[in-house]
């Protein structure tokens, strides 16, 4: 049988929340109703049921007497984002006092298996939308003070033997229209300092900033198709290219031979200007 989401001593206060039952019929009268104290297995209404009583009584937090409206909570300018009050289901909390980090919602997973494959939570969004935005997951995000602010943050611990990732995206194209991009950073209003920053700390290092792995394939690596002051700052570093690699000005190009240890420019096949490395 089923655990409970809620024992016996609370469905007290799940109860009056739930929709009155229906008569049930003397044939055939189907299932019980979700709030009846007998059933083993609440749904998915009961556990959304259980977490927004875990922001009130049963976690030990003073529940407010009076509902609010988002627009008494949330204040000021860009203070919610367009189309938030339309939620189905809505948590809100404000925090007044000195705290460490909080938590509105929490799922916790412990997998001791040895063959197994751990997912906690998924989002599936299927759509044939003409217009409009279609998002799986939403982040918004208003920083008004002096700390710092992510919409995602990723704490990663490595302990075993096999690969841990932070964020893992596989691209799949089923068809050759429209277009496909595995990472988009779009700045508005304003500029970004960094649209990609590397940090690091606590004697943290990396052995490979950027990596496209043996048989990658693909028409271009990286491409500035944009206006910048400087294209590639190397600072205090080095740029290296393999022997027969082709550094371009147009149509002309820098390489290096290796049967002749010499430093090449060409146009074409045409050797116009060679140094003797040797």
């Amino acid at each position: 049988m089923a655990r409970a989401l809620v024992d016996d001593n609370r469905w007290h206060e799940v109860i009056p929340l739930c929709a009155p039952p229906k008569p049930r019929r003397f044939r055939f009268p189907g299932r019980q109703h979700l709030c009846h104290p007998q059933r083993s297995s609440h749904s998915v209404v009961c556990l959304a049921l259980l977490l927004v009583l875990s922001l009130g009584s049963l976690s030990g937090v003073a529940a407010q007497e009076k509902v609010l409206r988002s627009s008494e909570l949330f204040s000021g300018e860009h203070a919610l984002p367009p189309g938030s009050l339309n939620s189905e289901v809505t948590w809100e909390q404000v925090q007044t006092q000195d705290a460490g980090p909080t938590l509105m919602f929490s799922l916790l997973k412990k997998v001791t298996a040895k063959r197994a494959s751990p997912w906690v939570l998924g989002v599936l969004l299927d759509s044939t939308h003409d217009e409009g935005d279609g998002v799986g997951t939403y982040h918004y995000i208003v920083n008004r003070g002096k700390g710092w602010s992510a919409a995602n943050h990723i704490d990663l611990l490595h302990y075993g033997e096999g690969t841990s990732i932070g964020q893992n995206i596989e691209p799949q194209r089923y068809s050759l229209l429209g277009r496909m991009t595995g990472i988009n950073i779009q700045p508005r209003y304003g500029w970004a300092d960094e649209g990609i920053n590397f940090q690091t700390r606590d004697g943290g290092g990396y052995g490979t900033g950027i990596r496209f792995e043996g048989g990658v394939t693909g028409k271009r690596a990286i491409w500035i198709e944009g206006d910048f002051e400087t294209g590639i700052d190397m600072g205090p570093n080095d740029m290296r290219l393999q022997p027969g690699a082709r550094l371009y000005f147009g149509e002309v190009f820098f390489t290096f031979n290796e049967a002749t240890k010499a430093l090449e420019v060409r146009k074409g096949e045409k050797v116009l200007w060679t140094i003797d490395a040797q």
